[in-house]
């Protein structure tokens, strides 16, 4: 243990309980009540820099994902292509290179402030490896993980670390929770799982929000065509074989990037076990779950991420000639450029949206979006107010706010701009993820009388229920609630998102109409205004039809439900 100097640079709440006896600069207002006013600024508050960074944080996956996949291919003696590697580990990488790139930043940012500065890191026989991506997302939300990010870009750096901190195992989150054993569903998953391992179509995961729809599907192609979904399977949380690792080398480039030299001797350390060790149990399971026939086609809308064993299986059928489609699962795509599936994938069905930078783009129908709401006797009434959850690390997630603080802090004023006779009106919709407590405490101790409505009213239940729908996020939500064709205000600042070329035109539509507002402020007068006339403001020529155009290129819907079946039948 070194002497603090004047300066100590917190990393977390597990760090920040350890007295040093001086000045403690903290690397987010989140960490204590003592950091609110002493943390440090980070350069990411500012856009230009956010963009900037975006853009660097892409290029370097860019670059150095043919060194991670020459490393992952020696490690299993293998020789598979780009594609293969990038459909399995590629958004791990991207992931880690923003998480990694956000502490490498604000750390030598503070250094640069603060010359003198110690360090408490996280001690050796805490670190864990992650066992796939959907863990790392999970632990990056954690305050061990992320001060292990911290402590490897310390060591890396050469700083003085003060003292090492040691977590409990039991801290830890479980990779993935099984859910209870159900011999009824496990004999029906059984009999879909035989009636789909014959045919040589498979969606999976198309995202139908019609069931009916389905049936036709696969009736009408005699089963040629079958469709599965997920199965919650359990991931061991298994050692890492770190000797091994660090044995087969990542070719070093001619570099003399700092945080590029830091990223490539994390990379071993860090890569989720499912990808190294335990790939071939991942195999084996991927196997047993969709069987040895070779596919002529696959399709999935949101799978591409997450669901491991979907992907390793995916990209073996690949090799062997299958074509590989994607069906767009969410309201983001076409709209603001992020990463994303589209350049692994043979096709991809989008909402409507099409656009010459990505010629395997085909736009359609969505099979997620209805085109009215659900049968309901009573009359409309109040406004639902829709939330996302923005984590503490908003950079790791790239998109939504700019800072944590931020973006609660303009969902409260909206709230609190709203008239007393209309905050009566409000049920504000909490997102349903390990946070939700906590940001269910934050809005209960600002407004007392704040009505909270959970996930378990369905959200196209809850929309249908409300005379005016406000959402202040960009993602899905809005678009489910314009393609019912329900009073929508929304609120963002544009500059929030690197809107694409086709949605630049669209979105200066929505706000010419005052459907989007740049403020909350704005959006809670409008409402104000307009809530007793909402219905003329909404059913006028004017916003109507811009509010059509902007759902035939994003939110695409058909009245025939047989457009997919007829769509799909040139698959078999």
């Amino acid at each position: 243990m070194i002497k603090p100097s004047n300066n100590h640079f917190v990393c977390s709440p597990l760090d920040a309980r350890i007295s040093v006896g001086c000045n403690k600069v903290y690397m987010y207002p989140w960490i204590c009540k003592e950091s609110e006013n002493s943390s440090f600024t980070s350069p990411f508050s500012d856009y230009d820099f956010r963009v900037k960074s975006e853009q660097y944080v892409n290029h370097v996956s860019a670059i150095y994902s043919p060194l991670l996949i020459e490393y992952v291919n020696r490690f299993h003696r293998t020789n598979y292509n780009e594609n293969y590697w990038k459909l399995l580990i590629g958004f791990w990488f991207n992931y880690f290179v923003r998480s990694l790139y956000e502490k490498y930043i604000i750390i030598t940012q503070a250094l640069n402030e603060h010359h003198d500065l110690t360090f408490t890191g996280l001690s050796p026989s805490s670190y864990i490896v992650p066992v796939d991506l959907h863990d790392f997302i999970l632990s990056s939300y954690h305050h061990f993980y992320h001060l292990q990010l911290c402590s490897r870009v310390i060591e890396f750096l050469n700083l003085d670390v003060y003292q090492k901190v040691d977590i409990n195992s039991d801290y830890y989150p479980k990779p993935v929770d099984c859910e209870p054993f159900n011999p009824l569903t496990s004999i029906k998953r059984c009999i879909k799982r035989r009636l789909n391992l014959s045919s040589p179509v498979l969606i999976y995961n198309g995202y139908f929000s019609d069931a009916k729809i389905e049936r036709s599907i696969m009736f009408n192609s005699r089963f040629n065509i079958s469709l599965m979904y997920s199965d919650r399977y359990v991931t061991e949380r298994i050692d890492a074989d770190i000797k091994n690792r660090l044995d087969i080398e990542i070719d070093k480039p001619t570099t003399d990037n700092e945080f590029e030299k830091i990223l490539l001797k994390c990379v071993p350390y860090e890569l989720p076990t499912c990808y190294l060790e335990g790939r071939s149990n991942l195999m084996a399971v991927a196997r047993k779950r969709f069987g040895p026939k070779q596919r002529t086609y696959i399709f999935s809308a949101s799978s591409w991420y997450l669901e491991e064993e979907f992907k390793i299986w995916a990209a073996e059928q690949q090799l062997n000639g299958a074509k590989l489609i994607g069906i767009q699962h969410g309201g983001t795509y076409g709209i603001y450029n992020f990463n994303n599936e589209i350049p692994m994938l043979d096709k991809f069905y989008s909402w409507g949206w099409e656009t010459d930078k990505k010629p395997n783009v085909y736009p359609f129908y969505s099979t997620k979006l209805k085109s009215h709401p659900p049968d309901s006797d009573n009359e409309p009434s109040g406004i639902l107010f829709a939330g996302t959850y923005i984590t503490r690390s908003p950079y790791i997630d790239y998109h939504h706010a700019y800072s944590f603080e931020q973006y609660f802090n303009d969902a409260e004023t909206f709230i609190a701009s709203l008239s007393e006779e209309l905050f009566k009106l409000l049920k504000y919709r909490l997102y349903q993820n390990v946070a939700s407590a906590a940001i269910k405490q934050r809005f209960v101790d600002r407004f007392n009388d704040l009505s909270l409505q959970d996930w378990s009213i369905p959200i196209l239940d809850a929309i249908s229920q409300a005379k005016v729908f406000v959402v202040d996020y960009l993602s899905t939500t809005y678009i489910e609630s314009l393609s019912l064709n329900k009073p929508t205000v929304l609120f963002w600042p544009v500059i929030r998102y690197d809107l694409t070329d086709i949605a630049i035109p669209l979105i200066k539509k929505l706000k010419e109409a005052k459907i989007l507002h740049d403020t909350p402020e704005s959006a809670a007068a409008f409402v104000n205004e307009h809530y007793d006339h909402i219905d003329d403001w909404w059913g006028s020529d004017p916003v109507q039809n811009i509010s059509d155009e902007f759902r035939n290129t994003f939110g695409r819907t058909s009245s025939n439900a047989q457009v997919w079946t007829e769509e799909l039948s040139q698959y078999y």
